[in-house]
């Protein structure tokens, strides 16, 4: 029997990408989708001789526990994708406290979890990871040789983009914390509209936990011209937000210690919409700029000159929001995912 393991009904991006592979790839491979939870019902036999595939990434510490539960059992037939390398999970020791979560962190980080982590990859058949970045810091970190790299799977990509349809509108989209980059994508659509008025920008996400809530109190007292706040909106309700703009803005910070490789970037670019970014962790292996996409600069004045001087050139925003619609078809489509995960077999 063959298994599939992640908890589809949180709203991360896992999850999203969890549904996904199983609906276009792993389910017609003989894959059954489960909740961790309900590893622990399947038979002593089913555990020893099952296939099993697990989506790990910071926050999936049910996952984490499912796949150590098999590995207690026997089972040996396992493969894990880690969305945040080096990390199986971050931190792999989960605490309520927020203070002691911190020094988890550290002892991941420094420590390496006393080799708890690398002896746990070690034992699955393969470790797939979304990025090449990625690739090379698990091998250095944990030495391993079971390290494949399988390209993020994107599906329902708009075909193409007319300008007729373009605007100066922004959306930014993503779970809301102090260091998640969101004001700096609203600082910068406040000098925006010093040139451009009408343009206005659509915040699309809920905060992760109780300093989010504070933070996104201050920025809606701080922020308030042509800024509308959406909360969490569901995936029909998001389509619709997508047709109100042409930009997104996701300037994402450097993260000190892993490398995730941005679904938010590909959701962007699949909705036909021009991305504004920064090129740290793996972005560089999803935008080039000025061909499928642009780099902020972190300097408010120059980033919002370069936006009004595209808004006078809607032709130039039109062909990198085409050639950044081809990269997904060609690299991230189904049949391209499929061959290179079933070619680990």
């Amino acid at each position: 029997m063959k298994y599939y393991i992640c908890n589809t009904q949180s709203k991360s991006g896992i999850a999203r990408y969890a549904e996904n592979i199983h609906r276009y790839i792993l389910k017609d491979y003989g894959y059954k989708l489960i909740d961790p939870s309900c590893v622990t019902e399947l038979s002593y036999e089913h555990l020893l001789n099952g296939v099993f595939m697990f989506e790990l990434g910071s926050n999936q510490f049910s996952e984490s526990a499912a796949l150590n539960y098999v590995l207690k059992c026997g089972g040996r037939n396992i493969s894990v994708t880690l969305h945040d390398p080096p990390f199986i999970t971050f931190p792999y020791f989960h605490f309520k406290n927020k203070y002691v979560n911190k020094i988890s962190k550290a002892f991941d980080y420094y420590l390496n979890t006393f080799g708890i982590q690398s002896r746990i990859l070690r034992l699955c058949s393969s470790v797939y990871v979304l990025s090449h970045k990625g690739a090379t810091e698990l091998i250095r970190r944990h030495n391993l040789n079971n390290v494949k790299v399988i390209p993020h799977l994107v599906v329902d990509v708009l075909e193409s983009v007319e300008i007729k349809s373009l605007n100066n509108n922004i959306i930014y989209f993503g779970f809301i914390g102090p260091g998640k980059g969101i004001e700096y994508a609203l600082q910068l659509h406040e000098e925006i509209t010093k040139t451009i008025p009408s343009s206005v920008i659509y915040v699309v996400g809920e905060p992760i936990n109780n300093d989010g809530k504070a933070y996104l109190s201050y920025l809606k007292r701080k922020y308030i011209n042509n800024v509308q706040y959406l909360g969490y909106v569901n995936e029909e309700q998001l389509h619709e937000v997508f047709g109100c703009a042409t930009h997104v803005f996701l300037p994402f910070k450097n993260y000190k210690y892993i490398l995730p490789f941005s679904g938010s970037l590909l959701y962007g670019m699949k909705k036909g919409k021009l991305l504004w970014t920064t090129k740290v962790n793996c972005v560089d292996e999803i935008i080039e700029n000025d061909v499928n996409g642009q780099y902020l600069s972190g300097n408010i004045i120059e980033d919002a000159e370069k936006f009004y001087n595209l808004s006078r050139n809607p032709v130039n925003v039109c062909c990198m929001i085409e050639k950044s619609i081809e990269k997904l078809i060609e690299q991230y489509n189904v049949k391209y995912v499929a061959e290179k995960i079933m070619a680990h077999y």
